[in-house]
Parts: C-alpha cells; sequence; structure tokens
C-alpha cells in the first residue's frame, strides 16, 4: 500500500525525469492537506522539526490562518523541506486560497525564471520595453511630468521542475 512518502518519493522521481525537470525540494500544502497528512503515523516518525543550528523545534500543532507559509518540517535529511501555504489572495472581489483545497505545490530551485516585458497598454507605447517613458508639458504656470509605466512577468525557465498535485 502507498504512502504519503512513497508517493512524494515517486513524484520527484518522476519530475526529475521528465524533459526541463528536476527533483522536488520544497513541498507546499494547503492547511486542509497538512491537517491530513500530520496523522500519518510513517510521515510523524520521520519527520525532522530540529531548525538547523539550534536547540529550538518547529511547532506541529494547530496553525492559525495566518497570511504566511509556515515551515513544518522537512523528510529525508532535508531533501524535502514542507510547508504549508495558508495565503489568499483577491479575484473579483473573492478570495482564493493560493494553492487549492486539496493541492500541493512540488518545486525545485531548478525552475529558474526570466523577467519578460508585456506591452504598455498605451497609445504612445504599444510594445513590450523595460520601461516606457511618458512626459506631458503644461504652460502657465510651467510644470513637466514624467511617469513610468512597466508590465514585467516572471516566467519559469524550466516549468517541469514544479507540479501542482490534487491529493485529497
Amino acid at each position: 500500500k502507498a504512502t504519503p512518502i512513497d508517493d512524494l518519493e515517486d513524484m520527484s522521481v518522476a519530475m526529475s525525469m521528465t524533459k526541463g525537470g528536476a527533483p522536488a525540494e520544497g513541498v507546499v500544502m494547503s492547511p486542509s492537506v497538512w491537517k491530513a497528512l500530520r496523522k500519518n503515523k510513517q510521515l510523524l516518525e520521520q519527520l525532522d522539526t530540529q531548525v538547523a543550528g539550534t536547540n529550538a523545534t518547529i511547532d506541529r500543532g494547530p496553525l492559525n490562518n495566518s497570511d504566511e507559509v509556515i515551515k513544518v518540517g522537512s523528510l529525508g535529511g532535508g531533501r524535502f523541506i514542507l510547508y504549508v501555504d495558508s495565503r489568499q489572495y483577491m479575484e473579483k472581489g473573492i478570495s482564493k486560497p493560493f494553492i487549492p483545497e486539496s493541492g500541493v505545490n512540488l518545486m525545485s530551485r531548478s525552475v529558474q525564471g526570466t523577467q519578460c516585458f508585456g506591452a504598455i497598454m498605451d497609445l504612445d507605447a504599444l510594445i513590450a520595453m523595460k520601461l516606457f517613458p511618458k512626459i506631458w508639458k503644461q504652460d502657465d504656470p510651467s510644470v513637466e511630468m514624467v511617469m513610468t509605466q512597466s508590465a514585467p512577468l516572471i516566467v519559469p525557465v524550466r516549468p517541469n521542475a514544479t507540479a501542482l498535485l490534487t491529493v485529497l
């Protein structure tokens, strides 16, 4: 019978075997996935909650719905770092979670990223550029106003170094 740790290993191997992929290092899950996962005896036995270089430990108790990503431990001698993300964003006036309710995001530092630029939505520009300066002049009294616009977008170089799983 497969266990959550077996599934994590299998998915990490699958990510690394995919063209442009890399093995998972970070495991970011929703609070509901963490609630289910922390009931797994094998995981709790292998979960390292020591804070490196200190005598402090990471609390595995109940989480409040704080607006931050919380580290809950590591597995495999630090090869997998586990986090819980309960943050929300607003879309059309509706609050939505960054990580879906039953979601686990596996990621590697090798995902990398490059900054691209979209078109500036201004009739004087309408092209992709890093910064678009716009200057207005007004007479009596004489004033010159300058505004710069940018439309940056970070694009992953190796998107196969990430995976979003539905586990519940």
